[in-house]
């Protein structure tokens, strides 16, 4: 099966530690994918539920790294980012909450969510901060062109 979510080269935030994050995130998105189509639409949401809430911890811990990293560097756009990360771990919150109790069915069109949210954070506030981040980086060692 081909991956669900690339971790490509455009997607790299050239931020190792948290390109390793993102990569364990992919993975993890992918296996639920492939566990979901291959255990078929029969199968209940719940049976995923342990995924969905590994997927839910190694997120909020990694959105904690995000803000711990921008704190260090007083990113001024760090309010705005720990209020999306906020909603978003709500959102992915209430989605367990919702498979769990049958409200919500774990599909292609549910995952298809699942993998615009990553992509959408990746592409939109983690490539803001990480310019900075990077701009910072090259600005300290004195490398500006």
């Amino acid at each position: 099966m081909t991956a669900f979510v690339e971790l490509d080269k455009g997607l790299r935030l050239g931020i190792p530690a948290l390109d390793e994050e993102h990569c364990a995130i992919v993975g993890l998105i992918d296996r639920l994918a492939r566990e979901v189509t291959e255990a078929g639409p029969d199968v209940p949401g719940t049976k995923f539920v342990p995924a969905l809430r590994e997927l839910y911890a190694i997120t909020q811990a990694h959105f904690s790294h995000e803000e711990k990293l921008m704190e260090s560097m007083k990113f001024p756009g760090l309010a705005g980012h720990r209020r999306e990360h906020a909603m978003l771990l709500a959102e992915q919150a209430d989605f367990i909450r919702d498979i769990e109790t049958g409200q919500e069915r774990l599909d292609a069109e549910s995952l298809a969510a699942l993998r615009i949210w990553f992509l959408g954070h990746t592409i939109g506030s983690d490539r803001v901060y990480a310019a900075a981040f990077n701009d910072g980086q090259t600005s300290s060692r004195g490398d500006r062109a």
